[in-house]
């Protein structure tokens, strides 16, 4: 089996952490790794790394406020995390230096390039985010999540339509296994509502407004609240007395996402990349309520992306009340021949191949040099 030296960083949320680990699951499989992982102090990224005993080094970084005075202090702390991440690069000799997005992967990659080393950024997103436009030129491949974002990118003949790698446990887990651990019946169809690891204020209070009339339609739920929204969840479904509901299950947060999406029958969610891509390699139709205040607007773009092949609806978050939701609701459950095509639309875009054809390239990038 090849050996390989990886350096990996992605941060800040799991919508850049999963696909980082993903990407590790698939090479795992074909080569012998050796693995160094770069991110902030005390993230999220620091926090998975350690839970699976992988080597993490610290580098400074900060996104920046291109809009405030404080932006010149945030390009210094960059600049140190670029020279941290030269030291690291240096002393470690990876094959390959992977970017899987966050504002921590820009510093790893600069330096990477300025060092010669073979580079490779996964970008998620239907609109690449400004860090992965500047860097593309220099790298030595870019894979992306949806082809819609090649046009953006000045140089193409880097470029490859990947899709976004999943965790294997994604596409593993079995529905029954799902209601079980879920704690749900399978006499009715699911809705699965999250606003993402931090929760989204818009989407839990449509739900929770919606709680009783969701349950007259025949729908069950599965709102994931975050942990802001959390109790005013419990609040809500007290107050329409719901709080003894078996077809009602209210929770902060789930580790194990991939029963959730087992069970589902419907998802009505952000559109982050990750848990768009998620949502595909399940074919779930889903509604999206992109956040509205995302970098470049990128969430409204991998929406649209799935829109236009019939995989999702989307609604503005604005417009997104509990009366919108039960229309919407309402309807997918009425009309099985809808829900049927949505779900054909999202498995037709679905990658399950993702980290194996990524795990491809870096080992190609291997041979290279």
């Amino acid at each position: 089996m090849k050996k390989l030296r990886i350096a990996i960083s992605g941060g800040g949320t799991g919508g850049h952490i999963y696909p980082a680990l993903a990407i590790l699951d698939s090479l795992r499989q074909v080569a012998e790794i050796k693995v160094l992982y770069l991110g902030s102090a005390d993230s999220q990224e620091e926090k998975r790394a350690g839970g699976l005993a992988i080597p993490f080094q610290r580098i400074k970084a900060h996104g920046l406020s291109r809009r405030s005075p404080k932006i010149v202090m945030q390009m210094f702390v960059n600049y140190q995390g670029y020279r941290q991440a030269r030291h690291i690069l240096k002393n470690f000799s990876p094959n390959v230096v992977v970017g899987t997005g966050g504002y921590v992967a820009a510093p790893v990659l600069r330096a990477a390039v300025s060092l010669g080393l073979p580079a490779l950024i996964h970008e998620q997103n239907a609109y690449p985010g400004l860090a992965n436009k500047m860097l593309a030129p220099k790298v030595s491949r870019v894979c992306l999540t949806f082809g819609a974002a090649a046009p953006y990118f000045r140089r193409r003949d880097n470029l490859t339509v990947t899709g976004l790698p999943v965790r294997r446990a994604i596409m593993e887990a079995g529905r029954e296994e799902a209601w079980t651990c879920l704690g749900l019946s399978p006499e009715y169809p699911l809705l699965l509502i999250t606003g993402g690891s931090q929760g989204a204020q818009r989407i839990n209070r449509a739900a929770t407004g919606a709680y009783q009339g969701l349950l007259e339609q025949g729908w069950q739920i599965l709102h994931l609240t975050g942990a802001t929204g959390y109790e005013e969840a419990l609040a809500a479904a007290q107050s329409q007395g719901l709080a003894q509901d078996r077809r009602l299950a209210i929770r902060a947060y789930l580790e194990e996402m991939e029963y959730a999406l087992a069970a589902a029958d419907l998802v009505l969610s952000r559109a982050g990349a990750s848990f768009l891509s998620e949502l595909l390699c399940r074919g779930l139709p889903a509604i999206l309520a992109p956040y509205p205040f995302a970098a470049g607007d990128h969430q409204r773009h991998n929406a649209r992306a799935l829109e236009e092949k019939g995989a999702a609806i989307v609604i503005e978050d604005k417009e997104l009340t509990p009366i919108t939701l039960l229309e919407m609701a309402g309807n997918l459950l009425t009309d099985k021949e809808r829900r049927q095509a949505m779900a054909a639309a999202s498995c037709g875009m679905g990658n399950p191949g993702a980290g194996e054809r990524i795990a491809e390239l870096i080992l190609e990038l291997q041979r290279q040099n």
